[in-house]
């Protein structure tokens, strides 16, 4: 059979998982995860090769990611003897929940000093009276 090269690489995120998925390839390929900036975390993957019934292989890979490593960008690649393609696809950094928080304590700062003005207030009308 001739070669059918790896023409496409499919890469998506759902949750906590990366999937990453290539068709129509021959002959078998191989899948390799790589991360940029490079990673001491080991990769938790699991692939799997099917064969078609026109004896074109599909690949498909799942990685779990966490998150300990915000901010990476996931590489994978589909390779063959003739060639390899990659796709990637970036984890975002997680939004800092510090600023909305620091909107909760600005708020509560500013609360406490208006019901400590009122105490002073009525504490102040209530000598002026006698």
């Amino acid at each position: 059979m001739s070669s059918s090269p790896v023409s496409n690489v499919s890469i998506s995120q759902e949750e906590n998982r990366i999937i990453c998925s290539s068709d129509g390839i021959y002959p078998e390929p191989e899948l390799s995860w790589s991360t940029i900036p490079p990673s001491n975390t080991t990769l938790q993957n699991r692939t799997t090769v099917q064969r078609t019934v026109e004896k074109l292989y599909s690949i498909s890979s799942s990685l779990m990611v966490s998150d300990d490593d915000p901010g990476l960008t996931y590489s994978c690649t589909v390779r063959t003897q003739r060639n390899n393609m990659t796709a990637t696809i970036s984890k975002p950094e997680p939004s800092h929940p510090v600023e909305a928080s620091s909107w909760k304590v600005i708020g509560l700062i500013v609360g406490a000093l208006i019901v400590a003005a009122g105490i002073i207030g009525v504490i102040v009308w209530f000598l002026r009276r006698k």
